[in-house]
């Protein structure tokens, strides 16, 4: 946008009314797309990682055991957690590799089919 010439402080100041800023928002695309970079910035271990990718991991499995009805009982962060971790797996997988990532047994533990069976629905719901 700016290199373009736009007005960043014009933009600064919409984000403002939004509770946000330009930095937070960088930030916060480059955890999506650049995961192993803001990994190297905050010099994050691959055991930290590695442990907060099992928690998910843990309540993955849990939902994954629900009934219908149960499932839809579900607060939106833990329905959304339930939605997105194939992604977050494979991106884990990129940053602290494969090996490390399957070593954990309740990684190991999720139904990985009906995991990207669910990013793939949520990708089409929410485009």
């Amino acid at each position: 946008y700016q290199s373009y010439g736009g007005n960043p402080a014009k933009i600064e100041a919409m984000l403002k009314t939004k509770g946000f800023t330009i930095e937070a928002l960088k930030k916060q695309y480059d955890a999506l797309y650049n995961p192993s970079d803001v990994a190297e910035e905050e010099d994050v271990s691959a055991e930290s990682m590695l442990s907060e990718l099992a928690d998910v991991a843990a309540l993955v499995n849990d939902l994954a055991k629900m009934s219908p009805e149960e499932y839809a009982k579900q607060s939106g962060d833990n329905l959304y957690l339930d939605s997105i971790y194939w992604e977050a797996y494979n991106q884990y997988v990129q940053i602290i590799g494969k090996e490390l990532v399957d070593q954990d047994p309740v990684i190991g533990k999720v139904d990985m089919a009906r995991s990207k069976r669910l990013y793939e629905e949520y990708l089409k719901n929410h485009p």
